[in-house]
């Protein structure tokens, strides 16, 4: 069989620097940037959850039942169909083929408004029931139910920019991205507050305005992406009139929809950890969650690193550049365990230090102590689980990360329930993470679809 043609070299810097700058400072340069691109966006949930807590013990209870939910819109919006986007531009940009990173486009945001009304109603007509058969009762219960009614209203927003943010990261454009996420993490710090509490004669929406401002942050950037996109500048020029694919559609969708596997079943873990913790009462289900928080954040951390690997990996594969693809993704994985692993560490030593944030409760200052030091060391698998992830996309070949992810579910749910106690519960979380690494580590150990794109 003859060899695929390679595609003409290609006009935009920023796609000659995935296809030939050096690959370990490409990778870190990258990852450093995105993480920190992701670290700001998961910082505005954060500092919102912060603020909600001055409200009271009940408002931080009724946030935590939220929470998962709004992590695993976060999760597969951005890291599961979008990262389908970003992988099916950056194998678009790798092979040439300028006409399909357009059409992508376009295909990308009907994706995303389809998808977010989805969340909308699936979240408006059951998120009550689902609060209260996580343990959420009275007052915390109440405000849980108002606020993801003002925050899922949204939903298509939310897609929508993770959709965008997407397509200007396959486009290589990690900078860009991450300057308009910091800025809007930036605007944020005065915006939460002053909506929660009023200023003056404003006063304030209470729970409410948290989600009111997170709004304000994604349509802000929306705006700001598209103006970029929709500019025609870069690797990405949109046709005019719209113009759809079926087929790029399915490229998009195919892994996506996979990759939303491995994003359920990571914040389904955390959901049922939740309902464990919140069968031992307030305390503890306002500790575990204040705790939990910490590992929430390992997946902007290790999408941080991933999700530019992916890119790379991905323009590479399109390029027919296959054993440079497999360095990015071995050097993206040793950087994703190593950042897991510090935060991990660092929070067993000083858990103190983060639970703080949330709530000076002893109880539940207990809890969340627990839960750091003993699931803390763990951290570092999931951060290589997650980056084998992220490479898996950009290869198509998502089965051993779909399995590893339901595997790490199985381990943790079933060793918390069988353990009886929360100390048992979080080392079953530690373990399942381990197992999540496992199976992530055996796709690029066999290399499984390192192959030249064209070729499959």
């Amino acid at each position: 069989m003859n060899a695929p043609s390679a595609p003409p070299p290609p006009a935009d810097p920023r796609t000659r620097a995935l296809l030939e700058a050096p690959v370990v400072p490409l990778v870190l340069g990258l990852g450093a940037t995105n993480a920190a691109l992701q670290l700001a966006q998961a910082a505005v949930g954060l500092l919102e959850i912060a603020f909600i807590a001055r409200l009271g013990l009940d408002a931080l209870a009724g946030a935590a039942l939220v929470f998962p939910f709004l992590a695993l819109t976060v999760a597969v919006s951005q890291g599961a169909i979008g990262g389908g986007i970003a992988v099916a531009l950056a194998r678009a940009i790798g092979r040439g083929r300028y006409d399909d990173a357009g059409l992508i486009a376009w295909c990308a945001l009907l994706v995303a408004i389809g998808f977010g009304g989805v969340t909308a109603a699936v979240m408006l007509t059951c998120g009550g029931a689902v609060f209260a058969a996580m343990g959420g009762e009275g007052e915390g219960l109440a405000l849980a139910i108002r606020y993801a009614a003002v925050l899922f209203a949204g939903a298509p927003l939310i897609w929508t920019f993770n959709a965008l943010l997407a397509l200007v990261r396959g486009a290589g454009r990690i900078r860009l991205a991450a300057a308009v996420v910091c800025g809007g993490a930036v605007m944020m710090v005065p915006l939460s507050p002053l909506l929660i509490f009023g200023a003056g004669p404003w006063p304030g929406l209470g729970i409410a305005g948290g989600a009111t401002a997170l709004l304000v942050y994604y349509l802000g950037g929306s705006i700001v992406f598209a103006c970029v996109i929709w500019g025609r500048t870069g690797a990405i020029r949109p046709p005019w009139p719209p113009r759809l694919s079926l087929r790029l559609t399915g490229v998009i969708l195919r892994v996506g929809l996979l990759s939303a596997l491995v994003a359920g079943s990571t914040n389904l873990t955390v959901a049922v950890m939740t309902t464990f913790a919140g069968a031992s009462g307030l305390e503890a289900l306002a500790g575990y969650g204040a705790g939990a928080r910490l590992e929430i954040l390992l997946v902007p951390l290790s999408a941080g690193i991933g999700i530019p690997a992916g890119v790379i990996v991905g323009t590479n594969l399109g390029a027919g550049r296959v054993a440079r693809a497999k360095a990015a993704a071995w050097v993206a994985t040793a950087a994703g365990f190593a950042a897991a692993e510090a935060v991990g560490l660092a929070a067993a030593l000083m858990p103190g230090a983060w639970i703080g944030l949330f709530t000076a409760d002893p109880e539940a200052v207990a809890v969340g102590t627990l839960y750091l030091t003993t699931t803390g060391p763990f951290y570092g698998f999931f951060g290589a689980a997650f980056v084998c992830y992220c490479a898996a996309q950009a290869t198509g070949r998502m089965l051993l990360p779909v399995a590893g992810a339901f595997a790490r579910t199985a381990v943790a749910a079933g060793g918390g329930a069988l353990a009886g106690h929360l100390g048992g519960t979080f080392l079953a979380i530690g373990v399942g993470m381990a197992v999540f690494a496992a199976f992530g580590l055996a796709g690029l150990v066999l290399s499984v679809g390192y192959t030249a794109a064209d070729s499959r």
